[in-house]
């Protein structure tokens, strides 16, 4: 075999990769209709998160009392004034204390190019347009506890590792005026990608409490899945979410089917994230738990934000 040949067998091949990747991304073939998930739920595990409230939709505006359901989930650009700085040898994180947010995190070790080595690769942001944040909350029945929404109070606006430090502790509070007081804590170790997060719950009052919590990453698409690029693979790329669970494994979930096929499974010791190129972020509930996994479009305006909730 001639190098004539052997270059034309290799255009014909590059030339059938880019029609699949087309047929991928912009063919339109028939909807196929959406059948329910199987429920692998233990029976008594069932029951449980039978009897807890659905999931609401919030207002992002600050509260200081509990939750404000709505019609519709808030504009990123609404945001309080301050922010808890965090950094460790990794990492360094901004916490928003309107709902306990993580808002941003820069990953020290990881430049955004060869270029610029000083720059660290922003994984997490509140901007627009790569908004891409990690929330938490509480939910009731009475609507009573702190969501996402929520003002917190905190003991300072900054944190360092210190070199005799193996980790930080950074806790936010929450009360009302039944006596129910809820610290929510980030915990940033050393050597770790891995941040601990905690919800304590405390009731003084008279009123008994039960609720539940629920863990969310929302975000916009980059837009780099779109075109065609030989030098630049986040052209091509995944960008969309994952959920993983022991039965169904590694699962990619297209932004651009959350409206009409909305993702809803249960899972035990599974994990929800969002992914792009080169990297992951993810909520990972208590290992032995049976969480409700959901995708949702929160924003159809331009542009458009996503959520993955656990």
């Amino acid at each position: 075999m001639n190098t004539r040949t052997l270059l034309l067998m290799l255009l014909a091949f590059l030339g059938f990769m880019i029609y699949v990747e087309w047929q991928s991304d912009y063919a339109n073939p028939a909807p196929r209709p959406v059948e329910p998930l199987p429920d692998r739920t233990a029976p008594g595990e069932r029951q449980r998160l039978a009897d807890l409230p659905e999931l609401p939709q919030f207002d992002d505006q600050p509260s200081d009392a509990g939750q404000t359901p709505i019609d519709a989930d808030p504009t990123p650009q609404v945001r309080s004034s301050r922010r808890i700085e965090v950094e460790t040898d990794l990492l360094v994180a901004f916490i928003d204390p309107q709902g306990g947010s993580l808002v941003e995190l820069r990953l020290k070790q990881f430049p955004v190019n060869a270029d610029q080595p000083d720059q660290p690769f922003v994984l997490l942001s509140e901007d627009l347009p790569n908004f891409h944040i990690a929330q938490s909350g509480l939910v009731d029945s009475d609507q009573r506890a702190p969501n996402h929404t929520s003002l917190y109070s905190f003991e300072r606006d900054f944190y360092q590792l210190a070199d005799n430090q193996d980790q930080i502790a950074v806790p936010l509070r929450w009360t009302d005026q039944q006596g129910l007081e809820v610290v929510q804590t980030w915990i940033f170790g050393r050597d770790d990608y891995v941040i601990e997060h905690r919800f304590e719950i405390r009731n003084e009052g008279e009123q008994p409490w039960q609720g539940s919590r629920y863990l969310r990453l929302q975000r916009t698409a980059t837009g780099m899945s779109s075109g065609m690029s030989f030098t630049n693979p986040e052209q091509i790329s995944f960008d969309g979410a994952a959920v993983y669970s022991e039965e169904d494994k590694f699962e990619k979930l297209k932004f651009k089917d959350f409206d009409s096929e909305r993702y809803q499974n249960t899972i035990t010791g599974g994990w929800a994230g969002m992914v792009q190129h080169y990297f992951l972020s993810a909520w990972i509930p208590p290992e032995g738990a049976a969480h409700r996994f959901t995708t949702r479009l929160i924003d159809q305006q331009t542009p458009n934000r996503y959520a993955v909730t656990a």
